[in-house]
């Protein structure tokens, strides 16, 4: 008869959980003397705290924090074409709905006006 310790190695062995296979992936890595490859979330992670850590050592301001200027930024390079487009695109849409619908976009709008929070 087997021991139950010896039963229970091969479950802990097929499910581990996460920080098991990370320390599982380094002792590998050290033992055949090759890198640790970092993919996916985890590379995104490091790569931001990378790029703050610099960022704080050069005294610039946090680069995830510009939000306002990269939104300036699409605003004054965007192409003029897919804006008109989009623009052609909408007047058609309202001149080929449907006069039932049109009414009850107004009730709805009005509704909302009714309902809507200070």
């Amino acid at each position: 008869a087997p021991e139950p310790e010896a039963a229970a190695a091969p479950d802990a062995q097929a499910a581990p959980p996460g920080d098991d296979i990370a320390a599982k992936k380094a002792a590998r890595a050290a033992r055949f003397g090759i890198p640790i490859i970092e993919t996916g979330a985890t590379k995104v992670a490091a790569d931001k705290k990378k790029k703050q850590k610099r960022a704080e050592r050069f005294g610039m301001p946090d680069p995830g924090v510009d939000d306002e200027k990269k939104k300036a930024r699409i605003e004054r390079f965007k192409d003029p074409a897919a804006a008109a487009e989009e623009a052609k695109r909408q007047a058609r849409l309202e001149r080929f709905k449907d006069p039932t619908v049109k009414a009850n976009e107004e009730k709805l709008k009005a509704r909302a006006e009714r309902f809507a929070k200070p």
